[in-house]
């Protein structure tokens, strides 16, 4: 009767070996599950917040754009091209200082050879000569695009005001 006894005693101890066992490996997966799911968090957490970051200073951009850019006016009063140097006079003509010129060179057939960023600042109404060696030895189109420096509580913005840009198909060869 001992031995009878015995198996069923035995019997219970190995399922409560083998429960234990499951019981240990459900725990472990629960872990690894929710340490995945942190761990995804955060990388998501980054991501969104960087991204964030970059899409409010993209939205800053365009409302300084066109808040500002609309007191931007600019003007090709001149051009000369000769031996490979352009000489241009533009004017400010509005209220607004122009911190920049970005400069867009294009051959005869309207291709885009060549972009020059010059520190030139302009002074409202204002007219400047520009000199810049384009290294081209034909030149078919020019445009001109102001651009303007916006001091902000995160720094300071440059606003390209391409809508506004100044452009010139004549050049005087007599410079």
């Amino acid at each position: 009767m001992i031995k009878k006894e015995a198996a069923p005693n035995a019997q219970k101890h190995a399922q409560k070996g083998r429960i234990g066992k499951r019981a240990a490996s459900v725990w472990i997966a629960y872990v690894l599950l929710v340490a995945f799911v942190v761990s995804l968090s955060a990388v998501m957490f980054s991501f969104m917040t960087d991204y964030t970051r970059s899409a409010t200073k993209d939205i800053k951009k365009t409302v300084f754009n066109t808040e500002e850019c609309r007191s931007v006016s600019l003007s090709v009063e001149s051009a000369c091209f000769a031996s490979q140097v352009l000489n241009i006079t533009v004017q400010n003509r509005n209220y607004l200082r122009i911190d920049k010129l970005d400069f867009h060179l294009y051959d005869l057939a309207k291709k885009p050879q060549a972009f020059n960023v010059t520190n030139v600042t302009m002074n409202p109404n204002r007219q400047k000569v520009v000199t810049l060696n384009t290294g081209m030895s034909q030149l078919g189109f020019v445009e001109v695009v102001p651009v303007i420096l916006k001091q902000a509580p995160e720094g300071l913005f440059e606003i390209v005001c391409s809508d506004r840009k100044a452009s010139t198909t004549s050049f005087n060869s007599s410079c």
